[in-house]
């Protein structure tokens, strides 16, 4: 009876030891996975002109805005997304929604709109052979549209029941309580587009000190939180202090090279003859400032948001994928970011 009883205490004993080292080396498996490496593709046709980028950051998904849903008049799909090439990679499609979409409506148009949604999603996967296991749902919802957007979300999972996923910003983490925690499987923070466009020396794109306000939020914020970073810039057109225009797909070695335009301070180019660019007419006087950031303000973030944050996200989505972007930054860049989150 003795050695019975030692058996069984020693079997505890070992089991217990056992589960031990389970969950250690299970918890040491997760800090060594890296955080995934993902992009959103935001142009209308689909190319595999970046595909050397996606291989080199071993990329799983990629996140391809399928069209844009906005209100004139009567709430109807724009820039519908063309399929040159079929990716290779897992494709998330992404549903950008204007919030006014939302404004003065009811659970009947709400309804109408889900279906035609879906229905929509559907012809571009069954048109380009495309099985899809998430969609994403890109809208800057305020306490006003909540309410219908909360419930958009809840019936598009009816009717197109796979994962679904939403953009977060950062006042709607702050203000949680009165935003709302949208009803999807986790969210993307969306750590950009900060201040205003405006004709001053700011930066509306990234903003530091104004970001430090919000991140201590995301400690409370219960929706698991991927995380979209910029590596894209633009080009702001003011006249007399106003803003004119906002130039994509723009960067400073198109002004330095311009004879129409002279460097008037660091990103800042006064337009010295009337001429057009790249389609846009440019008047005398005119300033352009361009914004846009830099590897050493990624690597920033990743670091802010690291210490801020309830867990190291699993995936960084860059916002966007085109080439124009990407030859601002060493080919390594995406991968040293992700390395910052530990």
């Amino acid at each position: 009876m003795r050695r019975f009883f030692f058996d069984r205490k020693f079997l505890k004993i070992f089991q217990y030891i056992s589960f031990i080292f389970l969950v250690f080396v299970s918890c040491k498996q997760n800090e060594d996975q890296g955080t995934d490496i993902s992009f959103y593709y935001w142009k209308s046709v689909f190319t595999s002109k970046e595909e050397k980028c996606l291989k080199l950051n071993e990329c799983k998904n990629i996140y391809i805005r399928y069209f844009d849903l906005i209100k004139e008049g009567q709430i109807r799909p724009v820039a519908i997304i063309q399929f040159i090439q079929i990716p290779w990679l897992n494709v998330i499609p992404v549903v950008f929604i204007k919030n006014e979409v939302f404004n003065n409506t009811d659970s009947i148009t709400v309804d109408s709109l889900v279906q035609n949604t879906a229905k929509l999603v559907r012809q571009i996967n069954l048109k380009n052979k495309l099985t899809v296991n998430e969609i994403q749902f890109d809208c800057d919802w305020t306490e006003k549209t909540q309410k219908f957007y909360f419930y958009f979300l809840k019936q598009f999972g009816k009717a197109f029941p796979v994962d679904l996923s939403a953009t977060i910003r950062l006042h709607q983490v702050k203000y949680k309580f009165k935003s709302g925690i949208p009803p999807v499987k986790r969210g993307v923070l969306i750590y950009y587009n900060m201040g205003k466009i405006n004709s001053d020396t700011s930066n509306s794109i990234y903003d530091r000190n104004l970001a430090l306000k919000y991140l201590p939020y995301l400690k409370s914020y219960t929706l698991p939180l991927s995380v979209a970073l910029p590596v894209f810039g633009w080009g702001i057109q003011s006249r007399d202090g106003k803003v004119i225009a906002l130039l994509n797909k723009m960067n400073e070695t198109d002004f330095i090279a311009d004879t129409n335009f002279a460097e008037q301070a660091r990103n800042i180019f006064r337009v010295k003859n009337y001429c057009f660019k790249s389609g846009f007419y440019f008047v005398k006087n005119d300033l352009v400032k361009l914004e846009f950031v830099l590897e050493k303000d990624l690597m920033e973030m990743a670091e802010d948001l690291n210490s801020n944050l309830i867990s190291k996200p699993k995936e960084i989505i860059f916002y966007d994928l085109d080439t124009i972007n990407l030859n601002r930054y060493n080919e390594n860049i995406c991968k040293k970011v992700a390395d910052n989150f530990k």
